[in-house]
């Protein structure tokens, strides 16, 4: 993923290149469908996908363009009972309540007190396509 710097500092990140994420972590991805967990496909306005890896979860894929450029990105992976293992965000929220300290990106996680639904993280390291799929081949191999 090719990333180049605006002049205001903000990252440009391109669109992902399914074909090639599929070639290099072919190991772990055992098959890809074109739809996001929405059921949706990609289109000018949407990068999607889903990759189903080789212990049963998957990473469902959705990058929301603006002039050609990831504006923001849901990188969800699920287990393979479609339990949320880790979602990863770059959405802003406006609300300061939802805000971490490294919004836009942010990472959602299951609240296993029982308190509420998922536990919003900070994301230092986890905002490219790439270094996600390297951490969940750890986590698989």
């Amino acid at each position: 993923m090719e990333i180049s710097f605006k002049k205001s500092e903000e990252m440009l990140i391109n669109p992902s290149n399914i074909d090639f994420l599929k070639n290099n972590f072919k190991d772990i991805i055992q098959n890809v469908k074109n739809i996001d967990q929405t059921g949706k496909s990609s289109n000018k306005l949407a990068n999607r996908a889903t990759f189903n890896f080789t212990d049963g979860s998957y990473l469902s894929i959705t990058e929301i363009l603006k002039n050609g450029y990831v504006d923001y990105f849901h990188y969800d992976w699920f287990d393979k009972n479609k339990q949320v293992i880790c979602k990863f965000h770059s959405e802003r929220h406006e609300d300061i309540e939802c805000q971490t300290t490294t919004e836009p990106y942010h990472i959602h996680v299951p609240d296993r007190s029982g308190l509420s639904k998922e536990k919003r993280l900070s994301n230092e390291k986890h905002r490219d396509i790439i270094i996600i799929l390297e951490m969940i081949k750890i986590r698989i191999i």
